[in-house]
């Protein structure tokens, strides 16, 4: 979103998909149950503008903070400085999803500078679901609100939701949103090839004048001509350009064969693990030197947790499905609660898929501090008794010669697990 366009939405009045907020709640407060409450007040809000009113399906919703709710005399709404904010859509959705269902899929958590204020403008894009409690959510004052609430917007005050309205935007989100959100990747990918003509036609003039510079008898070789060699670099630069275009067009197309067909877990889950081989190979390529588009690699991947996701809430509950979360949070959200949450609920669906006890492993180091000790002793001396187990003994020898034990809390675990490799 440009300025423009967050004055043009400052210049409205709140309603279904609109609410302005002076400053943001106090999530970050020190006190515990003031926290969870404040988070509370957030997730009330962010639940309210996905959901809307009847007639507001198809539109994209805004929480803009540091603007003012009431106007002033003049008619215009005063801004307010928020300060550095460290807030991202990751943890919005993350505290957001643990209390509602269906998940909410996506948001967009953009820091802006307004007049010298500092504001944040958070879009929710339409959704095709009605999103409600799964859990009590208290919120300011200590009111709470049941599991089954669905939270609405009537003008700019939030309520829960009667039947009635449950009924209608239901309906009415379930005929707007899915024909949406195609036609708006099929114009994402018109636009798309519309962009790569443009520059391969690019592309080939460069080429003609780099021909015709090859005959310049002013230089010995076309390498000593510097018309020449700044043709080749445009050149080169615009071909990037193009390799990173189509690689976001074929991501779109895939993603709307796949959307065209039924869906269950295990596609769900082939679907996340095709995006992720097709991830891990881009960034091998930017390793060497190739660009690719960050919001597009961003945006693969929130679609391949989305599919892990869903097929999870789908009863299509497979260890590699968390291991395949696990990585996600770890390696891409840089989240090591999360991966080893996910970690320990695969291996309660089975002991013995031997990847979730290596990452569980892995993630000790990050988490020995923030778990209790007790807690963090017993997850790692039991991972490695399954896995020698599973006849992983030689992978346990090479941890014990690297630095995983060096710590001198950890003296005594390491005696523990050679115990254990001997007695194996």
């Amino acid at each position: 979103m440009d300025n423009a366009e967050l004055r043009h939405l400052i210049k409205q009045d709140e309603g279904p998909k609109l609410d302005f907020k002076q400053k943001l709640h106090d999530i970050f407060h020190s006190d515990k149950d003031v926290k969870k409450m404040q988070w509370g007040e957030f997730i009330k809000d962010i639940l309210a503008l996905a959901n809307g009113y009847p007639g507001t399906a198809d539109q994209t919703a805004h929480l803009i903070i540091g603007v003012a709710d009431k106007r002033n005399d003049d008619g215009e709404r005063a801004l307010h400085d928020i300060g550095d904010v460290a807030l991202t859509a990751e943890q919005i959705l993350e505290k957001v999803n643990n209390s509602c269902h269906p998940r909410l899929l996506r948001l967009i958590c953009e820091p802006k500078i307004l007049d010298k204020y500092r504001i944040l403008v958070i879009s929710i894009p339409p959704s095709p679901s009605l999103h409600e409690l799964t859990q009590r959510l208290t919120v300011a004052q200590r009111t709470t609100f049941n599991e089954g609430t669905v939270f609405v917007r009537r003008g700019s005050a939030i309520h829960p939701a009667n039947k009635d309205e449950r009924d209608a935007i239901f309906q009415e989100k379930q005929k707007s949103t899915g024909s949406t959100q195609k036609n708006s990747l099929q114009r994402r990918i018109d636009t798309l090839e519309e962009n790569i003509n443009e520059l391969q036609i690019k592309v080939h003039e460069i080429s003609v004048q780099m021909s015709d510079e090859e005959d310049n008898q002013l230089y010995e070789t076309k390498d000593a001509n510097p018309v020449y060699q700044k043709l080749e670099a445009r050149k080169d630069s615009i071909e990037g350009d193009i390799m990173q275009l189509r690689d976001e067009r074929d991501y779109l197309q895939g993603r709307v064969r796949f959307e065209k067909g039924s869906v269950n877990g295990r596609k769900l889950l082939i679907r996340a693990e095709k995006l992720l081989e097709k991830l891990f190979a881009l960034e091998a390529e930017e390793d060497e030197g190739k660009k690719s588009n960050p919001l597009i690699i961003d945006e693969m991947y929130r679609e391949a947790k989305d599919c892990l996701e869903r097929a999870t809430d789908m009863g299509y509950s497979l260890p590699r499905v968390y291991f395949k979360l696990a990585e996600i949070h770890d390696y891409r959200y840089q989240d090591a609660m999360s991966a080893f949450e996910c970690c320990c609920e695969g291996i309660e669906i089975s002991t013995d898929f031997m990847e979730l006890h290596k990452k569980r492993i892995n993630l000790y180091s990050q988490l020995k501090n923030t778990l209790f000790e007790e807690d963090a002793r017993e997850y790692l001396i039991s991972d490695i008794k399954v896995l020698l187990k599973l006849g992983q003994k030689d992978y346990i020898i090479k941890l014990l010669k690297t630095s995983f034990f060096d710590a001198e809390e950890d003296r005594d675990i390491k005696e523990k697990v050679i115990l254990l490799v001997s007695e194996s």
